[in-house]
Order: structure tokens, then C-alpha cells, then sequence
């Protein structure tokens, strides 16, 4: 697990899983409730994604399998033109050559996230924020990259109040994805419940 965490004896830490009910985020709920032992809450954020309601739907299916809470949390600071993701009627990209390039970049999207999710988990009494972020998209997208995650770690201490100890753990951040697959696999998490953007 990178940037896993130990649990001390009788210990029960509070997870609070940035989940899109995608493949990534959906192993890394998985991994954390059933191989951290962490009490996992998702948050589903509704920014606009042109997936917003299949992926809120996968959210609550996937909340339902694990015996979890979600909460949903609108983020109104987008408009469809930001982004190839937020307007319906644009082209995707596929499979093609090119996968370097972030084809469907949304602006400080987990910048963002993590700043909404870091406020909600200070406010609510978290320990550790769960971020889907994995290495193969981390070449074309540069808030996957676990320096990302080792960065904003960095400046938490200063973001929070004092005494606060919090952390965002990526359990997945140095696989790709067929290696995802196969530790989903291994912990039955619900893939068959994802929705991708």
C-alpha cells in the first residue's frame, strides 16, 4: 500500500474515501475497510461530470455492498467548456495512441477535492482521506502522481487546525490498472458496481 498505514491495537481509524465509483476509487474503499481495517465513509462529489448519474448511482451501489455511509457533496465551480469530462455533447477520448496527453483534464479537479474532503474530514473527526490515484494515469495527469499526494501531505499540518493529525493515503497510487483489477480480485470489491467517467 502506498502511503499505508499502521494501526495500533484495538485501534479504529476513520477513512474518508474520495470515491467517483470508478474502478480506482472503488478498489481503494475496498483495500482500505478490508485490509486497513479503517471505518470508511464515502464522499461523492457532484462537479458536473457528464457521468454524474451513473457514477452517483455506482456510488450508492457500491456504499450499499461495503455497509458504508456516503455523503454527496455538490461542487458548483465548473461550467461544461472547462473540460471535454463536463460537456455531454464533446468528444472522448478513446484507447488511441496519445495516452500521455490528459485528454480530459479537469482543472485542479483533485486539488479541489481533496481541499473540500481535507474541511469535511477536519470538521467531522477523520484521521485519513482515501484518493484513488493510480500510476498509469499518473504520466498524463499530474495530480495522480503520488508527489501529488507526498506534497499535499506536506502542506496539511498547515491546513488544518492545531493538534489536527491527518493524512491522505493513496492504496492504489503505484499500481496500473490491470493491477488494480487483479487486487480487486483478490479483496472481492464490488468492480462489477463501477461506472468509469
Amino acid at each position: 500500500c502506498q502511503g499505508g498505514t499502521l494501526l495500533p491495537a484495538g485501534a479504529a481509524y476513520k477513512a474518508l474515501v474520495v470515491c467517483s465509483g470508478g474502478l480506482d476509487s472503488v478498489v481503494a474503499a475496498s483495500y482500505t475497510q478490508s485490509r486497513l481495517g479503517m471505518d470508511v465513509t464515502l464522499i461523492h462529489f457532484l462537479y458536473g461530470s457528464r457521468a454524474q448519474g451513473p457514477e452517483a448511482e455506482s456510488v450508492k451501489k457500491v456504499a450499499e455492498y461495503l455497509g458504508v455511509p456516503i455523503i454527496r457533496f455538490p461542487l458548483n465551480v465548473y461550467s461544461k467548456t472547462d473540460s471535454p469530462l463536463l460537456d455531454p455533447d464533446s468528444k472522448v477520448a478513446g484507447g488511441e495512441a496519445g495516452a500521455e496527453f490528459a485528454h480530459e483534464w479537469v482543472p485542479a479537479r483533485n486539488l479541489l477535492l481533496l481541499s473540500v474532503a481535507t474541511a469535511y474530514a477536519e470538521a467531522n473527526g477523520f484521521d485519513h482521506i482515501v484518493l484513488g490515484n493510480n500510476l498509469e494515469e499518473a504520466g498524463a495527469y499530474p495530480d495522480n502522481e503520488p508527489e501529488f499526494i507526498n506534497r499535499f501531505n506536506d502542506m496539511l499540518p498547515f491546513a488544518v487546525g492545531d493538534g489536527t493529525r491527518m493524512k491522505v493515503i493513496m492504496p492504489v497510487g503505484n499500481l496500473m490498472k490491470h493491477e488494480i483489477v487483479k487486487l480487486g480480485l483478490e479483496l472481492k470489491a464490488p468492480m462489477h458496481l463501477t461506472w468509469s467517467c
